[in-house]
């Protein structure tokens, strides 16, 4: 699991274009794997979510950890359930894999014990059947699942999905045969 070091800053540059013709004169750099509109790296999201969805953990504990607020736990949480429909989402884990959904996940999908871990389990699910049918996600394929899905919606079809703002649902579209 990843462990991230409360307090550190995330810094990131600026960079401009010298031509004034030029359709997209300044930009944000971002680090390898960073998000845009993120205040905390994805990883540091995924493992509070991590923690209080999966693991029982109160968010204010949490908080203490990563060196946030406990509201902003709680959005994250809430953020990551509302990622996607998560009965679509299942459907379509079980439509594309011969062992369909995750261990008790349907229940859970039925039943809304906990909608963020649910999301969390079946796009991890979702990342193992596009890569088995040949699909590549960004990232490593030890990377939480759900991070590889942004991070391909961010690179095929400049899709950001934030924090603050209603996001567009995901495109969960059946890998081409």
């Amino acid at each position: 699991m990843y462990t991230a070091q409360p307090g550190v800053d995330l810094i990131r540059r600026r960079a401009c274009c010298s031509d004034p013709r030029c359709s997209a004169p300044s930009w944000t750099v971002y680090e390898f794997g960073g998000y845009p509109g993120r205040g905390f790296s994805l990883p540091v999201v995924n493992a509070a979510v991590c923690e209080v969805s999966l693991g029982g953990k109160a968010r204010s504990a949490v908080a203490r950890v990563f060196g946030c607020s406990r509201r902003s736990v709680a959005r994250w949480c809430a953020w990551i359930a509302r990622l996607t429909e998560a009965k679509k989402l299942a459907q379509a884990c079980a439509r594309l894999h011969p062992d369909g959904l995750p261990f008790r996940t349907l229940e859970s999908v039925e039943g809304a014990v906990n909608p963020a871990a649910v999301v969390l389990s079946l796009l991890e699910q979702w990342a193992l059947i596009v890569n088995w049918r040949g699909v590549r996600l960004p990232g490593k394929d030890s990377e939480p699942g759900w991070i590889r899905v942004l991070s391909d919606q961010l690179e095929r079809f400049g899709v950001v999905l934030r924090l603050t703002q209603s996001s567009p649902p995901l495109r969960i579209d059946p890998p081409p045969d």
